[in-house]
């Protein structure tokens, strides 16, 4: 046996002599990068050694333009990560540094893509296989928690299909949505007073393509201007807990021809009942759907709405911006990252509070440390 483990360890060695492998870098650099950022750009992220660096490999750095901004340049302790300025001009060239291990971003500096992002890892193929419950795979039945920075519960991608179908007017004839168009609410082929008919831009998607002029089926979002104000009306103390989507109702469209307009002809499909179950307040409150979650805090810093979309927001196949797993419903727990220390009192109660919730799984999101 020891003569085995001679041998085993002998060979992993030798392995690990003969491979070089490249430094790892973070997609969303990747992604900036491949989308032609110019090399005067730069990013604030951080920097993993192999092991402590010293004064020669932060010369090299410094020579390639990568700035250090913490503890007198970096140099402190027995760290092997150190926030820093990277240019995005100089990642092929940090690639082949073999004293580095990753290249990560600290801070966004753009929309994140979750359009492109999403289908990197295969969720969109995963849509497509069959669940046990019936259906294809989405999510449904799974509850997840996220410890954040709380949740925009009026944010439209949180909602739900309800299931619902209608028709819309093209009261113009103008062949495509314009001011003057209707859903037709009550099925009876006529614009009536209240069934106004507008749509409204997803903000941060001109990247993508989103022409700001005009409803686009796969990045907007249709509602009913039911009283004819010109902007969508939601939240109390005019609408409540029963009211669908908490506000004047929204539609999405289904494309059947898969063009981005909306034709004649082509159905809206309704949105109702949030999939957010409950929130739990840092005062340790908890406001629960159907009953008083319009009484519950919002998101002030905005971190905990961005990764409860990705991980669940959206429809399957239907909106370009749709999380991983739109079928899921969740719970959240607002932190407060002001407490001090910043991490662990606050952590466990909400921990505590989302097993008996029955979450299945649980998110903890925190990183003060490169802020």
């Amino acid at each position: 046996m020891y003569k085995y483990h001679v041998f085993i360890s002998i060979m992993i060695l030798l392995f690990a002599g003969q491979v070089s492998a490249e430094v790892h870098v973070d997609g969303r650099i990747a992604w900036a990068t491949d989308k032609g950022v110019g090399e005067s750009s730069f990013f604030m992220g951080s920097l993993r050694f192999t092991e402590k660096p010293g004064g020669q490999e932060f010369q090299i750095l410094n020579d390639l333009g990568v700035e250090f901004f913490d503890y007198g340049q970096g140099r402190v302790g027995s760290r092997t990560i150190f926030p820093a300025k990277i240019p995005f001009g100089v990642i092929d060239r940090l690639k082949n540094l073999d004293f580095l291990v990753s290249i990560e971003s600290a801070r966004r500096r753009r929309t994140p893509p979750l359009a492109e992002s999403r289908p990197q890892v295969e969720a969109d193929l995963a849509w497509l296989v069959a669940a046990p419950e019936g259906g294809t795979l989405s999510g449904k039945g799974v509850i997840i928690c996220d410890i954040d920075t709380g949740v925009n519960y009026l944010h439209s991608n949180f909602f739900k299909l309800s299931g619902e179908t209608f028709d819309w007017l093209d009261v113009d004839m103008s062949g495509t949505l314009t001011a003057g168009d209707a859903v037709d609410l009550d099925d009876n082929g006529l614009s009536d007073a209240g069934e106004a008919l507008l749509w409204r831009e997803s903000a941060g998607t001109s990247t993508y393509g989103n022409n700001g002029s005009e409803y686009d089926t796969n990045l907007d979002f249709l509602y009913n201007d039911a009283n004819s104000s010109g902007t969508r009306d939601y939240g109390p103390p005019t609408f409540g807990e029963n009211d669908p989507c908490y506000g004047e109702r929204i539609f999405l469209t289904d494309d059947a021809n898969d063009n981005g307009y909306l034709d004649p002809g082509e159905t809206l499909l309704a949105l109702g009942q949030t999939r957010i179950r409950a929130i739990y307040n840092k005062d340790g409150s908890i406001h629960r759907r159907g009953i008083d979650l319009l009484d519950s805090e919002t998101d002030a810093w905005g971190h905990g709405t961005q990764v409860s979309g990705i991980f669940g927001g959206g429809w399957v196949g239907l909106h370009a911006m749709s999380g991983v797993a739109p079928g899921i419903e969740s719970i959240h727990v607002d932190y407060d990252f002001a407490a001090e220390p910043p991490f662990l009192i606050p952590i466990e109660a909400g921990l505590a509070w989302a097993v008996g919730e029955g979450a299945d799984i649980v998110l903890i999101e925190d990183g003060e440390w490169v802020w």
